[in-house]
């Protein structure tokens, strides 16, 4: 795929995620190993990168969680954001675009941002905990009614669904990123499981999904 996109597989680089809000800048890429940086040594507690550097390939996994992919057309900026449902409560989309800004000085009105396939509402369970912490972060919106839906009751337990893809729409927004230029794929990974890898389809012999960005 990347010969025939015209990527260097050698300048791949991949944060070592970890579900935080932390997003890094790429400088450079380092290949003193002679391998690409696919497990992110240089990234570790990083779960998003930007750069304005040409031939280098932000690379981001995932089996369920949000993955956003970034753009400034007129800076010429891109960003690869994995954000789970920690790092999105914690607002790492918010964090990327601030860092865009702040180190570009990238006008949010320019910036176009994809989301990738990933677990949806519909498919999003959470307990009590969860629901209550969501409640706490994204009150704010005046949207708990769109983001927080009641679910079954399992083993005596209320669930409840949480709209992880819409959060990070309203912080792209809240950021001053235009509704226009936010294009979801509206897949989600678990009901299209055959197809795309989701952690909770799958469980612990998952497989992973990715997605790569570079400026060519």
């Amino acid at each position: 795929m990347l010969k025939h996109y015209g990527f260097n597989y050698n300048h791949i680089i991949r944060p070592d995620f970890e579900h935080t809000s932390n997003v890094r800048v790429v400088d450079f890429v380092d290949n003193s190993e002679e391998i690409p940086e696919l497990r992110g040594k240089r990234y570790q507690d990083v779960d998003g990168l930007i750069t304005d550097k040409q031939d280098i390939t932000i690379m981001a996994t995932n089996a369920d969680c949000n993955l956003i992919i970034l753009y400034d057309p007129i800076k010429k900026i891109i960003g690869n954001i994995h954000a789970g449902w920690r790092g999105t409560f914690d607002r790492i989309t918010s964090n990327a675009i601030k860092l865009m800004k702040t180190q570009y000085d990238c006008n949010p009105q320019d910036i176009e941002a994809y989301l990738c396939p990933s677990i949806r509402k519909c498919h999003f369970e959470v307990d009590i905990d969860v629901k209550e912490l969501c409640e706490e972060k994204f009150k704010y919106t005046g949207k708990l009614n769109d983001i927080i839906s009641i679910g079954e009751i399992k083993d005596g337990k209320q669930k409840y669904l949480i709209d992880t893809v819409f959060i990070n729409e309203l912080l792209l927004k809240d950021e001053g990123v235009l509704e226009k230029n936010i294009v979801d794929c509206g897949i989600c990974s678990v009901c299209n499981k055959e197809l795309i890898h989701s952690r909770r389809a799958e469980g612990l012999e998952f497989g992973v999904g990715s997605s790569f960005i570079c400026l060519i």
